[in-house]
């Protein structure tokens, strides 16, 4: 049974992503985005960034490699 987990992230790129071709024709793409979260304590608004790290392959990997680089 395959299981596929699939997460819309909005935000912002750290850097241009890294693409690698090899073999026939493969390829993955690195890259990191960074999402922010705001929160309110006693009246006062705070700001918390987290960094994701996303790797493709294949046609996701093609799909960044044309988008982005």
């Amino acid at each position: 049974m395959n299981l596929v987990n699939n997460v819309t992230l909005i935000g912002k790129l750290g850097a241009d992503p890294k693409v690698k071709e090899f073999g026939e024709g493969q390829m993955v793409a690195n890259f990191s985005v960074a999402t922010r979260e705001y929160y309110k304590v006693k009246d006062e608004f705070k700001e918390k960034v987290y960094w994701h790290n996303i790797v493709a392959w294949g046609k996701d990997a093609k799909k960044v490699k044309e988008k982005c680089v």
